[in-house]
C-alpha cells in the first residue's frame, strides 16, 4: 500500500509453489505478472575457479556507498533515486548486508553485495558498469568473495539471476533450481 500510495516501484518474487494460489490477491494488490526468475545455488562442493585479478574492498564508507549505488543504478538502468532508497540506506557495519566493490584502473566498475547467514548467503545487487561487462570484473569479484566467505565457514550461496547474469553464474557452478515467478506493482492504477 505505501510503495501504490507514493507512486513507487515495487518487484515481488514469489515461489512457484505458491504463485498460482497467491495470484488473485496479487492482482488485487495491483501487482502483475513480469516473468519468471531463476532461483540458483551453489553448492558446497562446487569449485569455484579464480577469475581475473582484481582489487575487491568492501563498502563501509559514504564515498563508497554512493560509487556502489551508482553502479547498480548504471547496470541496471534504473534512476539513481531508486537505488537511493533500496540500498544506499542498507550499507551499515551493522545491517547484516556485506557490500564490495571491485576497483579498477579508472574506479569502481563492479559491485556485490551478500547476506550470510548461518553457513549460506544470498548474493545480490550484482552489477558491473556497462562499458566494463563481458571483461571478467564481475567474475573477478564473485569469485573473490566467494573464496573469502568460504574461508569464513559460508558453504552455500543462493542468488536471483537476470538474463544478463545467468552466463556468468553457471560459469561459476551456480545451478538453477527454481523458476520463481516475479510480479510488478501496477503504478498507473
Amino acid at each position: 500500500a505505501r510503495a501504490k500510495d507514493r507512486g513507487l516501484p515495487l518487484v515481488a518474487i514469489m515461489s512457484p509453489h505458491v504463485a498460482k494460489a497467491l495470484a488473485p490477491a496479487a492482482a488485487t494488490l495491483g501487482l502483475i505478472p513480469a516473468g519468471t526468475v531463476p532461483l540458483m545455488v551453489l553448492r558446497a562442493n562446487t569449485q569455484v575457479a579464480a577469475g581475473r585479478s582484481v582489487k575487491v574492498t568492501r563498502v563501509l564508507n559514504p564515498d563508497l556507498i554512493t560509487a556502489a549505488g551508482d553502479l547498480v543504478a548504471a547496470a541496471f538502468d534504473t534512476p539513481r533515486d531508486v537505488i537511493a532508497r533500496c540500498m544506499d540506506v542498507c550499507i551499515t557495519p551493522t545491517s547484516g548486508l556485506e557490500t564490495y566493490i571491485a576497483l579498477g584502473d579508472d574506479g569502481p566498475v563492479s559491485v556485490v553485495t551478500l547476506t550470510p547467514a548461518g553457513d549460506t548467503a544470498g548474493i545480490s545487487a550484482m552489477a558491473t558498469l556497462p562499458s566494463h561487462q563481458g571483461q571478467g570484473f564481475g567474475r573477478a569479484l564473485l569469485s573473490q568473495v566467494i573464496a573469502d566467505h568460504r574461508g569464513k565457514g559460508i558453504t552455500r550461496f543462493h542468488l536471483s539471476a537476470t538474463p544478463a547474469g545467468l552466463p556468468l553464474y553457471a560459469g561459476l557452478g551456480f545451478e538453477a533450481i527454481a523458476d520463481l515467478s516475479a510480479w510488478v506493482l501496477n503504478v498507473s492504477n
